[in-house]
C-alpha cells in the first residue's frame, strides 16, 4: 500500500499525456517508495516501470479529450490530479478535485479564470498568426523543483484535505 507520513493512501491520477518526462519520474518514485498510489492515464504508451504495485497505467483510445474524460469520470473529491491541461484542470475543479501543474503550480477557484482567459488570448494569437511561444516554455531544473517541492508539501500536509482510502487498487471499470 502507498502510505504518506499520516500512514493513509494519497491517490494520485497522471495526465500522462501532457505530463513532462522530468516530472514524471518524481511520480514514479514517489509511487515505489509508497509515498502515493499512481495512476496514469494516456492514450499512447509511456515509459513506466514493470509490476510496480503501485503504479497503474489505463491507456485510452485515441482521440481528442479521451484520457481527460477518463480522468474527470473517475477522479473522485479530494483526489489529486497532475496535468498541464488548463481546461481539465477546470473541469476537475468544478468536481472539488485538486490539480497540479508540472511546474508546481497548483489550479485553485481562485486562479483558474485568469488561466482560461491567458489560454484563450494566446489561442486567438495563434490563430492569427501573432503567436509567439513564451519564454518559459523550457522546463528547467528550477521547475522540477518546485514540482516536487509542491507535491510533497500537498501529500504530507493534513490540513489540505486529500482523499484518504486504504489500499491502493486498480481503478475499478477498467
Amino acid at each position: 500500500m502507498a502510505r504518506n507520513s499520516r500512514g493513509v493512501t494519497v491517490r494520485v491520477l497522471i495526465d500522462g499525456d501532457s505530463f513532462v518526462k522530468q516530472a514524471r519520474e518524481i511520480v514514479i518514485r514517489a509511487a515505489i517508495k509508497g509515498v502515493i498510489c499512481a495512476h496514469f492515464v494516456a492514450n499512447h504508451p509511456i515509459s513506466l516501470p514493470k509490476r510496480e504495485k503501485n503504479i497503474f497505467f489505463y491507456q485510452v483510445e485515441a482521440g481528442s479529450d479521451k484520457a481527460d474524460d477518463f480522468i474527470v469520470e473517475h477522479a473522485h473529491d479530494k483526489d489529486l490530479v497532475l496535468t498541464r491541461d488548463i481546461i481539465l484542470a477546470s473541469r476537475l475543479l468544478e468536481k472539488n478535485v485538486r490539480v497540479l501543474n508540472d511546474r508546481g503550480y497548483e489550479f485553485t477557484q481562485d486562479n483558474i479564470r485568469e488561466k482560461l482567459s491567458e489560454r484563450l488570448i494566446m489561442l486567438r494569437a495563434r490563430e492569427s498568426g501573432l503567436y509567439v511561444p513564451p519564454v518559459d516554455s523550457v522546463y528547467h531544473k528550477k521547475d522540477l523543483a518546485n514540482f516536487a517541492n509542491r507535491l510533497y508539501n500537498i501529500i504530507n500536509d493534513s490540513q489540505k484535505g486529500l482523499r484518504e482510502s486504504l489500499e491502493c487498487v486498480m481503478i475499478n471499470s477498467y
